[in-house]
């Protein structure tokens, strides 16, 4: 899909460039004016696009995401292919179509176990032919959505026990809030939130909490975070997940003296070396989620040298048993405390506060 993308050439050419050090889609803005941090590639810039969409949107607006130009390019469907064409075209056509339908309702949607059969698959690709991202050449549609009427599927097709007839943009439209709206999409979706920040096996009563959250709000996500933060449960479940690198680093960032912050630059091949690079998912379904993803021996290795190497550049006046007490508070464990209380010297009590449980996981 990547080599796909990159062939095109069409990645937003008239709203992201790369030079750019900001970005703003629907009125939300983001500020890149550490250079090191600037997504370089088409589909690095798509990719941010594609998160300032769903931010702007509020709530979990599928067709305004969906349709987004950096949505339709990272799907691999912005060749805009009728998706039964010439002999010549099929073939591709229906492989890309198929993987921007089965990517909405197997991901974006109602989940793996959502109920859809593969017909909805096909059916629902069927609805979406015709999208498109506007050509470089013509003023005024330039990486922006475009309908092109000619290029749909014409006929009426069913996608979880709905008919639409394929008259104009509007049947996909139609069906992507049918989805957006279904019971499977608010389980599906309560399950990622909880998988994300608590448990990879979240207690059910969370996600029972976090589907309300969803349903009453007409997918609210920031609802859904304060229903979260808010849920006894996930402040009663044991930290289980391991810290993705970006996660990691951050948290060393941000709760460790050190005497000169390190520069973004640093940070990003810190993330790199770690196997978390920056703008480069490896996959339309994202990271790994599950609790020990990053948690193999050659990754616990390397966290322990990036420690090692941390150590070196904090503030030599500082006391790892206060800053532990300080940046851990409640969730550090008497273990955690007397280990690091019993450290040889100050830089090996500070390795053992950040290769901590307490530390390394969430």
């Amino acid at each position: 899909m990547r080599s796909f993308i990159a062939s095109l050439g069409l990645i937003l050419a008239s709203a992201l460039s790369a030079a750019a050090q900001s970005y703003s889609v629907g009125g939300v803005r983001l500020d890149f004016g550490d250079e090191a941090l600037r997504p370089r590639t088409q589909e690095q810039r798509a990719f941010v696009a594609r998160y300032l969409a769903a931010v702007a949107s509020g709530k979990a607006d599928a067709v305004r995401v969906l349709s987004h130009p950096a949505s339709l390019a990272c799907s691999a469907n912005d060749a805009g292919l009728k998706f039964i064409g010439d002999i010549h075209t099929r073939d591709a056509a229906r492989a890309q179509y198929g993987k921007l339908g089965r990517e909405i309702l197997e991901l974006h949607t109602l989940g793996v176990n959502g109920g859809y059969t593969q017909d909805d698959v096909t059916n629902l690709a069927k609805l979406l032919t015709g999208w498109t991202i506007g050509a470089l050449d013509r003023p005024g549609e330039a990486g922006k959505f475009v309908y092109r009427v000619q290029r749909r599927e014409p006929g009426s097709f069913a996608v979880v026990g709905k008919t639409y007839a394929n008259m104009d943009q509007t049947a996909g439209q139609n069906a992507l809030r049918a989805l957006a709206t279904h019971p499977s999409t608010a389980r599906h979706i309560a399950q990622k939130f909880a998988a994300h920040f608590i448990s990879e096996t979240p207690p059910p009563q969370l996600i029972a909490k976090l589907e309300a959250s969803f349903k009453s709000s007409g997918g609210d996500l920031a609802a859904l975070a304060r229903t979260l933060l808010t849920a006894d449960e996930a402040w009663a479940s044991p930290m289980q997940k391991m810290l993705p690198p970006n996660d990691f680093l951050t948290a060393a960032v941000r709760g460790l003296p050190f005497r000169q912050r390190p520069r973004s630059a640093e940070i990003v091949r810190l993330s790199n070396q770690l196997g978390q690079p920056l703008w480069q998912v490896p996959s339309p379904k994202g990271w790994p989620e599950d609790n020990n993803a990053w948690a193999g021996p050659s990754a616990l290795r390397e966290r322990l040298r990036i420690a090692e190497f941390v150590v070196g550049q904090m503030d030599r006046t500082a006391d790892p048993r206060a800053l532990a007490d300080d940046i851990l508070g409640g969730a550090i464990s008497d273990k955690t405390r007397q280990a690091i209380a019993r450290a040889e010297t100050r830089e090996q009590g500070f390795e053992l506060l950040i290769m901590s449980p307490e530390f390394q996981r969430r």
